[in-house]
């Protein structure tokens, strides 16, 4: 990471003033994140850089004005010198633990069927086909294949879990799987975000019933551009 900062030093020579516009990991579900965004800040400013993190509602709360995740909010206070508020409940980075039920002890409700993949950011990768999906089951793609939506009416679901299959290439067998919640399709402001990088695959994973309740709609994505979903079900304990 020195290297590729140290490349910008022969600007500031120059006098022009450096600013690292973008930077940030695109997970909070992996290990090492709040060491990278400490370095990346103390080593910016150290050359007198301004590092600014990229921020597309991982990190920060738009709705109270702090950060989501304990252990970056301790980074900003220590590295800045400030004393900005650090919610009780707030989250910590790292690999979560992927936990699934047994379909045994479930019942199938919806399923959807199509194809959907994620974009590698240019036209080249990316796409979404819904062949079926059940009456009462909402599933939609944002125009750019970055994140899929899917949306039902969880009141009347009890203990929700969700069921994912992968189309049978070996990009998409060992991708990860990204969820969270939020308030719209294609809606920013996530909460409850978390990658699962293995052992999930066509697994009966739980759904956050807490954070369903004001976010009805859960974002999957992936960090694999190219991966692509084929199916999905939605269960409830028997």
């Amino acid at each position: 990471m020195h290297d590729t900062i140290d490349k910008m030093k022969k600007f500031a020579k120059e006098g022009y003033g450096v600013i690292i516009g973008e930077y940030g990991p695109q997970s909070t579900s992996k290990d090492g994140v709040p060491q990278f965004i400490e370095e990346t800040m103390t080593y910016g400013a150290q050359l007198g850089f301004v590092p600014v993190l990229w921020e597309a509602s991982l990190f920060y709360s738009r709705d109270d004005g702090t950060m989501k995740f304990k252990d970056i909010a301790e980074v900003f206070n220590r590295v800045t010198g400030s004393n900005g508020i650090i919610p009780e409940n707030a989250a910590i980075t790292g690999i979560p633990k992927s936990e699934s039920s047994s379909e045994d002890n479930l019942k199938k409700l919806y399923t959807w069927e199509g194809s959907w993949t994620r974009t590698d950011g240019t036209n080249a990768v990316g796409g979404y086909e819904a062949k079926s999906c059940d009456n009462g089951l909402n599933v939609q793609s944002n125009v750019a294949f970055w994140q899929l939506w899917l949306n039902t009416d969880w009141s009347t679901i009890k203990n929700p879990h969700i069921k994912i299959y992968m189309a049978n290439d070996d990009l998409s067998q060992n991708a990860d799987i990204q969820f969270a919640y939020t308030k719209a399709a294609d809606g920013g402001n996530w909460t409850g975000d978390k990658t699962l990088q293995t052992d999930w695959i066509e697994k009966c994973l739980p759904l956050d019933t807490s954070r369903l309740k004001d976010n009805p709609w859960l974002m999957i994505s992936s960090n694999k551009p190219g991966a692509t979903i084929v199916k999905i079900e939605i269960f409830d304990e028997k």
